[in-house]
């Protein structure tokens, strides 16, 4: 189990889901602020939240604010086409694989580590007289 959810790729795609969500609320009629507007910002707040809770305690049973997120993008794109919904939901569907899997607290690989020997290469001593030019050794010419 990850212990640190901001490490987790379902934490970081909801967290990059959130931009995506704001300019889908903010583009919303203004009849809508008081409505859809406002439950799209509070879900945008909250699943971040729970999946770090699903982390924390090895668990994956809060995927219901996803789906209620899902459910509510699919009615700004039902009710308002204009508005292109349709990144939002495409970067929720690969969320919601994530969290439907046995994995959903999954972290990215971390970068392989540089083995020691190549450091060493870098630092091998140099022959007097010489000078390294793309790694190549070479005599500097002596004008003889």
């Amino acid at each position: 189990m990850a212990t640190d959810y901001r490490k987790t790729l379902a934490w970081q795609a909801a967290i990059d889901l959130g931009p995506q969500i704001v300019k889908l609320a903010e583009a919303l009629p203004d009849t809508e602020q008081a409505g859809l507007a406002q439950q799209l910002r509070q879900l945008m707040v909250e699943l971040p939240g729970a999946i770090a809770l699903d982390v924390a305690e090895g668990s994956n049973v809060r995927l219901p604010l996803a789906l209620r997120l899902d459910a509510a993008l699919e009615l700004v794109d039902r009710v308002y086409p204009a508005l292109d919904a349709a990144p939002a939901q495409a970067a929720l569907a690969k969320l919601l694989a994530r969290l439907r899997s046995d994995q959903f607290d999954e972290t990215e690989a971390a970068p392989a580590p540089v083995p020691v020997e190549a450091e060493a290469e870098t630092l091998t001593e140099q022959p007097v007289g010489t000078e390294v030019t793309g790694g190549i050794h070479v005599q500097p010419d002596s004008g003889q």
